[in-house]
C-alpha cells in the first residue's frame, strides 16, 4: 500500500471475465462523486472454430494474466505518480456465460405443527438445499459445466408464509414456508485458479466474485429507474443470456450457446472473413469502402448480406424460443436492454426489432445498455484508454457494493 484512504473513497480493480475477452479497469470511487475510470485494458481470448471448455479456460487464464500485467506495469505506475495516496483496495470480478450457471428455485417447508421463523430459519434452509441446486444444473444451458461449484450469489426473490407473500417473515408463526431464490455458481476449479492468479499478482487484496447479470441488472435499475419490469439480453462471445426482472428483482435467467462468435464462425466459414475483421461488418453494410489489407470477402460484404441476415434470423429465433421458456414471465415487458460489444450492437438490436415486429406491444423499446447510456453516471481520465460498458458497469456496481456513492 502506498497510503491510506478515508472510508469515503476506494480504488478497485474491475475485472470482466467473458467468453471472448477479459477486460480490466482501475476505478476510483469517491463519496458523492461519479466513479472515475483511471486506466483500462482488454485482451481477446483465442478464437476457436470448435469450442472446447478446456481450451477456452486456458485462453481465459492467459488473457487474465495479460490484463493484470498491463494494470501492474502500465496502469499503477502511471497513477501512483499522479496520486500520492494511490492504492488498490479491492478487486471485483464479474463472470459472463459460460463461466457461471444461474437458477431460480422455490424451496418449501410444511410442518403439521406451526413453527416460528427466526433469523436463521431461511439462511439454514438455503444452505441445506445447496446440494440439490447443484444437482439441478442443466448442462444443456451452456457449454458443459462441472458440478464442483462455488456459489456466487443467493438472492431471495419472494417469501410466502401460509400462501401469502411477505417482506418481513422473521417472528411470524406458520405451517408453510416457501422461499423463491435466484442463485449463481461457478466451477470450483475456475474460482480457485482466478484466486491463485490474483493472489500471486495483487497479494492479499480482497476479492469479490459476482455474475454479470446481477451487475448489469443493478446498473440498469439505476439508469432506467422508472422501469420496474424488463428483459436484459447479454450477448457474450459464446453465449446469450436472457434475464427477466420484475418489480426491480431478478426473477429468472436462461441461456443458449449462440453469441457474437456464432456470427464470426458463419462469416469465416462461408465468406472467408477473418475473426479480427468481423467488428467492421456493421459499418461495411452501410459504408461501401474498405481499407488496404482487408480481405476480399470483407470488401464485398456490403453487397452480399445473406450470411449476416441468416445469422440474425437464426439468433433471433433462438431468442424467441428461449423467451417462451421463461416460466415466471407472464407477459413480455415493454423494455428490452441489450449489452454487447460495439459496433455489433446495431446488428443484434436490428435482429430483435425484426423478430418482434408485429407480435409485440407498440410501446416495446429495445435499448442498448452501452457507453452512451452510462455516460451520465461515470467519468474517466485522459489516460484511461477505451472504456466499455462492461468494466464501467462493474465500477458502478462496486460503488454501491462498498457504499461509496
Amino acid at each position: 500500500m502506498l497510503g491510506k484512504k478515508s472510508h469515503k473513497e476506494k480504488t478497485i480493480l474491475a475485472l470482466d471475465i467473458g467468453s471472448a475477452s477479459v477486460g480490466a479497469a482501475l476505478v476510483h470511487l469517491t463519496k458523492n462523486a461519479k466513479p472515475e475510470i483511471l486506466f483500462s485494458v482488454r485482451k481477446e481470448l483465442v478464437f476457436q472454430e470448435n469450442v472446447s471448455l478446456e481450451r477456452l479456460s486456458t485462453s481465459l487464464e492467459e488473457s487474465l494474466e495479460e490484463v493484470c500485467a498491463d494494470i501492474i506495469e502500465k496502469g499503477m505506475p502511471l497513477l501512483s505518480g499522479k496520486r500520492k495516496n494511490f492504492s488498490l483496495d479491492s478487486i471485483v470480478c464479474s463472470y459472463a456465460s459460460p463461466w457461471y450457471i444461474s437458477q431460480t428455485q422455490t424451496i418449501t417447508i410444511h410442518k403439521d405443527e406451526p413453527f416460528t421463523i427466526t433469523a436463521t430459519t431461511i439462511p439454514d434452509l438455503l444452505k441445506s438445499h445447496q446440494a440439490e441446486q447443484v444437482s439441478a444444473i442443466d448442462e444443456t444451458d451452456a457449454i458443459a459445466f462441472p458440478t464442483d461449484v462455488v456459489f456466487l450469489e443467493q438472492k431471495i426473490i419472494e417469501t410466502t408464509l401460509n400462501g401469502y407473500r411477505v417482506t418481513q417473515p422473521i417472528g411470524k408463526m406458520v405451517s408453510d414456508l416457501s422461499v423463491t431464490v435466484y442463485t449463481s455458481t461457478i466451477s470450483e476449479a475456475l474460482y480457485d485458479r482466478v484466486e491463485e492468479i490474483l493472489g500471486r499478482l495483487f497479494g492479499s487484496t480482497p476479492i469479490e466474485h459476482h455474475s454479470f447479470p446481477l451487475i448489469s441488472f443493478s446498473v440498469a435499475r439505476d439508469v432506467f429507474a422508472a422501469t420496474e419490469n424488463f428483459l436484459l439480453i447479454d450477448i457474450s462471445g459464446e453465449v446469450t443470456d436472457i434475464t427477466y426482472t420484475e418489480k426491480n428483482t431478478i426473477v429468472e435467467t436462461i441461456s443458449f450457446p449462440q453469441g457474437v462468435h456464432f456470427l464470426t464462425r458463419e462469416l469465416n466459414k462461408k465468406m472467408g472473413v477473418l475473426p479480427g475483421e468481423v467488428s467492421h461488418i456493421v459499418g461495411r453494410r452501410t459504408k461501401r469502402h474498405t481499407s488496404p489489407g482487408e480481405s476480399v470477402a470483407l470488401k464485398t460484404i456490403g453487397a452480399d448480406t445473406t450470411v449476416i441476415t441468416t445469422v440474425q434470423e437464426t439468433w433471433g429465433n433462438a431468442v424467441r424460443e428461449h423467451i417462451r421458456l421463461l416460466k415466471r414471465m407472464p407477459t413480455l415487458p415493454q423494455m428490452i436492454l441489450v449489452t454487447v460489444d460495439m459496433p455489433l450492437s446495431a446488428l443484434f438490436i436490428d435482429a430483435l426489432s425484426e423478430m418482434f415486429k408485429g407480435t409485440s406491444p407498440r410501446s416495446l423499446e429495445i435499448v442498448p445498455l452501452d457507453i452512451e447510456s452510462l455516460a451520465p453516471f461515470y467519468s474517466s481520465t485522459k489516460i484511461a484508454g477505451r472504456s466499455d460498458p462492461f468494466v464501467v458497469s462493474i465500477g458502478l456496481y462496486a460503488a454501491k457494493l462498498f457504499d461509496v456513492t
